[in-house]
């Protein structure tokens, strides 16, 4: 018999300081510089290498660059890796930046449309070319990560317009260019979504106009953004990539040891089991605006569920919600933010 966890002996997680331990997904506009900031940020950190599926790396300094123009030629470095790797116990680096995201996806695709003869990956029918474009990604990556290597994506932005349910102007929002298969995985799966711009300023010296880089963080909703930690900057600016990856060290090294702080400052009381069964006492009756809100977002959520049934296989959609809402049932979830996030991140997105 496998040993198992001791449940009843927990110790609580620490915040993990390690940033090689987190995902990430920096997206933006061309020519804002993400390839860049990946390649210096994951490089602080261990042997980072780009496998980059576009023709535009050639003023990077010290990028280690592997061009791939075709998924045949991912393949073929995916077995040299493993040969490699079996021969010298050796990895040649730790993390492997996907650059950009969406451009491999299409040629994943085109692969797919060739070994089935059709035209267009729509052709297979009922969602199967899409089902087997993401297979295909997720193995790729997976095997990846089995041989000890980081994953993390570089994906450029594009504008979107989201239609929550009952709202059928919606609102726009900059996301990562990728096909809807490969929303979650650039958007829910990681732990940070970062969004790069580059804005210009009057320099208060000379009065010039110059152009800044902008990483934008969190709580800006033109952006979708994620970060896993509290006290993190809404975002930050710099000329030099040197510099902005100094400062989002800082920041993300500064969250860690605050949460820290945090834990050792929070009291956690035993849980008490009574023992005696008491009797059931009538719940307290919700205000009726109150059961009405939670219902109208239940409904909300379930027409998103339903419209992610269309697209993706019912496991999947099972396993979407239960980690977004915590259960397969939204008839029984009383979480409003959770409800709200849900419909937010995944309800239909308009082409």
């Amino acid at each position: 018999m496998t040993k198992g966890i001791d449940l009843f002996n927990l110790a609580e997680e620490k915040v993990d300081g390690n940033i090689n331990h987190y995902k990430f997904t920096i997206t933006g506009g061309y020519g804002t510089g993400k390839s860049t900031f990946a390649n210096e940020l994951f490089n602080r950190y261990g042997n980072c290498v780009t496998f980059g599926f576009e023709d535009r790396f050639k003023a990077i300094p010290g990028l280690k660059l592997v061009p791939i123009h075709s998924w045949d030629e991912a393949q073929s470095y995916l077995r040299q890796l493993r040969q490699g790797i079996k021969k010298t116990g050796k990895l040649p680096f730790d993390t492997v930046v996907i650059d950009p995201v969406g451009r491999m996806a299409s040629m994943l695709e085109t692969s797919v449309c060739e070994d089935n003869n059709v035209e267009t990956i729509g052709d297979l029918g009922y969602g199967k070319g899409y089902s087997l474009q993401q297979d295909f990604f997720d193995e790729y990556e997976d095997s990846l990560k089995e041989l000890g290597i980081h994953v993390n994506y570089v994906a450029h932005g594009k504008l979107e317009t989201i239609k929550p349910p009952r709202d059928p102007e919606g609102y726009q929002v900059y996301v990562p260019d990728v096909p809807k298969k490969l929303i979650y995985k650039t958007q829910g799966e990681v732990d940070f979504c970062l969004f790069l711009d580059v804005i210009k300023d009057i320099d208060d010296e000379t009065g010039v106009s110059v152009s800044k880089r902008r990483l934008y963080l969190q709580n800006y909703g033109d952006f979708k953004l994620k970060v896993p930690l509290k006290y993190m900057p809404d975002y930050i600016e710099y000329t030099e990539v040197e510099d902005g990856v100094d400062q989002f060290i800082k920041a993300f090294n500064n969250s860690v040891e605050l949460m820290r702080k945090d834990q050792e400052t929070t009291e956690h009381e035993p849980i008490k089991v009574e023992q005696k069964p008491k009797k059931q006492e009538k719940p307290e009756s919700k205000p009726e605006q109150e059961l009405d809100s939670i219902e109208k977002l239940r409904e909300q959520a379930e027409n998103t569920r339903d419209e992610l049934l269309k697209e993706h296989d019912k496991k999947e959609v099972v396993g979407i919600l239960k980690k977004a809402l915590g259960t397969a049932k939204i008839s029984t979830c009383d979480d409003k933010d959770s409800l709200m996030d849900f419909v937010s991140d995944f309800s239909e997105i308009e082409e």
